[in-house]
């Protein structure tokens, strides 16, 4: 065998130790992409049932921000203060924006 045919060999050898290592690398991303992609659907099923529920508490609020209303005006009617306001047109409205005018009305002079 010749020097150069010997050095060609080793050349190709380490090529192939290469690509052997890159297949491996590669083969390791793929699994890892598997499971970013199974986690991905976890996330989504969560995702879409934590939606169900805030549609399921934006429904009850609806039901109920009425009668709690006129419920607080009759407490607030009763302790002589003025009409507590309408309904909260935001959904950002703070239950304490409904119960301090009654908090006041409560308060010992």
């Amino acid at each position: 065998m010749s020097l150069n045919n010997h050095h060609t060999n080793q050349e190709l050898n380490e090529i192939k130790e290469l690509l052997v290592m890159i297949n491996d690398k590669v083969l390791q991303l793929e699994k890892r992409i598997e499971k970013i992609e199974d986690n991905t659907e976890t996330i989504k099923k969560s995702a879409s049932n934590m939606d169900n529920h805030i549609s399921f508490i934006d429904g009850v609020y609806d039901s109920v921000k009425s009668p709690f209303h006129r419920a607080m005006n009759l407490v607030s009617f009763r302790f002589g203060s003025s009409e507590i306001e309408d309904a909260p047109k935001t959904k950002t409205h703070q239950i304490s924006d409904i119960l301090n005018p009654l908090n006041q009305n409560l308060q010992i002079e």
